[in-house]
């Protein structure tokens, strides 16, 4: 079973790694459903479990289900389980939190995804709306790299020779 051992948490460091190399490199749809997660046993993923599966903490993990992100089961002894739906739920609120996503904005959009489901307009609204916005930080982030790059290439964080040192 690939995906409980190895986790998600290395197939997004491996797409990670690969942008930071080309930021063209995106992963296709094709490689995304293959990077589908295998059936989560029948007694669900410990704590433990998870926190190897998604690369999360746990003090991440008991904050998601705090603020009401994801359900957790019990066992009769307290423990935590994680079934199907919670691993399906992780990932994908840890990006959008790690994305900028406001918990604010991330909470409703749980509360509507549980109450209303996938199709529900303002879902998509909710989404569009943060895509636009991450948009427009990615493209503020390659024009401060396309800056840094041109001053590193020309030269231009080297320290004037003629100017007075700061030095005593």
């Amino acid at each position: 079973m690939r995906g409980h051992e190895a986790g998600l948490a290395e197939l997004v460091e491996a797409a990670i790694a690969r942008l930071v190399e080309d930021p063209t490199d995106l992963p296709t749809r094709e490689e995304i459903a293959a990077a589908a997660v295998p059936p989560v046993p029948a007694q669900g993923l410990s704590m433990g479990q998870m926190v190897a599966f998604s690369g999360l903490g746990e003090h991440a993990l008991r904050y998601y289900e705090r603020e009401g992100l994801v359900r957790v089961a019990r066992t009769a002894r307290g423990q935590r389980r994680y079934d199907a739906d919670a691993e399906q739920r992780i990932l994908p609120v840890s990006r959008l939190r790690i994305s900028g996503m406001s918990m604010r904005t991330l909470a409703e959009l749980c509360r509507l995804l549980d109450e209303h489901g996938q199709h529900d307009p303002r879902v998509r609204t909710l989404v569009l709306t943060h895509r636009d916005r991450l948009r427009r930080t990615i493209a503020e982030l390659q024009l401060a790299l396309a800056i840094t790059d041109y001053k590193l290439e020309t030269g231009h964080l080297q320290p004037d020779p003629g100017a007075a040192s700061d030095r005593p």
